[in-house]
C-alpha cells in the first residue's frame, strides 16, 4: 500500500494524462497524491479525481506573482495541503544533461535514438 504518491514532475512526457492516471491510483489506495509544480495535468483537472487525497508541491522559483497564482489555484481546486520544497533553487551536475543535449536542446544523437524507438 502506498503511504503517499511523491510529486514526479513531467509524468506527460511518456505517458498523456499520467498525473491523472496516478492520481486515480492514488485515490484507489486510499493515499494522497502529490501534484508536481512540473505536472503536464493542470491542477484543476488533477483535483477533479473522484476520491482523491490532493497535496500539491510547490516549487519556489520565479516572480513571486506566479508562485502566489499556484498557491491561490491549488487552494480553490480544494488540495488538502501544500509541500514546499526549497532544495531546487539551484540545479545539480546531471550528467543525463551533459549526454543528451547541447545548448540546452536535444543532440543529434538523441534525435536519432528516438527516431528509432518511437513507441
Amino acid at each position: 500500500m502506498p503511504l503517499i504518491v511523491a510529486p514526479t514532475g513531467l509524468n506527460g512526457v511518456f505517458c498523456c494524462g499520467a498525473d491523472v492516471a496516478l492520481a486515480t491510483g492514488a485515490a484507489a489506495a486510499g493515499g494522497p497524491f502529490v501534484q508536481s509544480t512540473m505536472s503536464n495535468d493542470t491542477i484543476e483537472h488533477v483535483a477533479a479525481v473522484e476520491g482523491l487525497r490532493h497535496w500539491f508541491q510547490l516549487y519556489m522559483f520565479g516572480e513571486e506573482r506566479i508562485w502566489h497564482s499556484l498557491v491561490d489555484r491549488a487552494a480553490a481546486a480544494g488540495c488538502e495541503a501544500l509541500v514546499l520544497t526549497s532544495n531546487s533553487q539551484i540545479i545539480g551536475n546531471r550528467e543525463w544533461d551533459a549526454r543528451t543535449q547541447v545548448n540546452g536542446k536535444p543532440s543529434f544523437a538523441t534525435i536519432l535514438n528516438s527516431a528509432m524507438y518511437p513507441g
